[in-house]
């Protein structure tokens, strides 16, 4: 029955001839109309998108009504921060500048209570002289006591018992 179907139909070869022959099958008509429905749902589609945004704006700012006079006799004509800076590179090295003064140079941070800056090089070279300063004993005792545990041994490291030996093991001889 295979041999029977294809009998009956002709080789492609035999029917078409030349180069222009599959172009008759082509239905140009079908695929312009295609395209178009397409750009014409296309078009469809962006309406309705424009007409929501549009109906969504009305109803937020329908929402959204008139500030009170009374709020707005009170606000602060300058905006809240962050406030942009106008030439940040300059503003850079204005803070560069106070920040080498303040390391550099002798002052009072509390003459009331007689605090004052030192230089840093300076520091540094106190620091190096004279050592840092010694704890008070209470303050150590104190740090000692926080640092142990409770239950730790209070016998000098010298002091500590030795370690218990091990016990030998007796072989068994088999019977």
């Amino acid at each position: 029955m295979a041999d029977q179907d294809k009998s009956s139909h002709p080789p492609p070869a035999a029917t078409h001839e030349g180069a222009g022959a599959y172009d008759r099958e082509i239905d140009m008509r079908s695929i312009l109309w295609f395209g178009a429905a397409l750009v014409g749902a296309t078009a469809v589609a962006l309406l309705m998108m424009w007409w929501m945004s549009a109906s969504f704006k009305a109803i937020d700012q329908a929402k959204d009504g008139p500030p009170s006079p009374i709020i707005e006799a009170h606000l602060d004509p300058i905006p809240p921060g962050p406030r942009l800076q106008p030439v940040p590179p300059r503003d850079m090295d204005e803070l560069r500048a106070e920040d080498h003064k303040m390391l550099t140079t002798y002052g009072w941070v509390d003459q009331a209570h007689g605090v004052a800056r030192i230089p840093v090089d300076r520091a540094i070279a106190i620091l190096a002289e004279k050592g840092l300063p010694a704890t008070p004993p209470q303050q150590e005792a104190a740090a000692d006591e926080a640092v142990q545990p409770a239950a730790a041994p209070t016998a000098a490291p010298h002091e500590a018992a030795p370690a218990p030996k091990p016990k030998a093991h007796k072989k068994k001889e088999p019977k």
